[in-house]
């Protein structure tokens, strides 16, 4: 018996525009609804954005896994976070910046996402899809929250021997 379903949201459950098929998915939560089964969004995106793609009538009972599961949220509250104090998210940012600085850092805080004033208008509004506030900043060590996570965006793929580079942090 089917308890909970699980999805991706790009790529999978929203199409390639980052939409999705609205009647569809009201005949398919009714049926969910009736037979006692949840629905979970599991995303990289901010919980914010997601409520924002449902929409208000379709965020009851949604459970959402979000910004890579280091938050989960369940009409409108947290119900889990574990995020990076903010001394070692710091850290982590200076570790990436002094490797390379060819590709994007993003750091996500509990109310957005933050990346350096230096970053493209096209690609800041491009993280609009993801996040429901996106900042900018001189220099990350203006941050003093606590973060939910912290992205690169790595055109040129290196992810590998960039990966090597945080060992400390593992």
């Amino acid at each position: 018996m089917i308890k909970l379903v699980i999805t991706d949201m790009d790529g999978t459950f929203l199409d390639s525009k980052g939409e999705f098929n609205r009647e569809l998915y009201q005949e398919v939560k009714e049926m969910m609804v009736r037979k006692n089964v949840a629905f979970a969004a599991c995303t990289g995106k901010q919980c914010d954005r997601v409520e924002q793609l449902f929409g208000p009538e379709d965020t009851k009972d949604l459970w959402i896994l979000g910004d890579s599961a280091a938050r989960i949220k369940r009409n409108g509250e947290f119900v889990y976070e574990s995020l990076i104090k903010n001394q070692l998210g710091l850290e982590m940012i200076a570790k990436l910046e002094a490797h390379r600085l060819d590709y994007v850092i993003i750091a996500c805080t509990s109310t957005g996402a933050i990346m350096k004033d230096t970053v493209s208008d096209e690609l800041f509004n491009r993280m609009k899809y993801s996040y429901s506030e996106v900042s900018r900043v001189a220099d990350f060590n203006e941050i003093d929250v606590d973060f939910v996570k912290i992205s690169v965006y790595d055109v040129k793929e290196d992810s590998f021997h960039t990966r090597t580079q945080l060992a400390d942090f593992f």
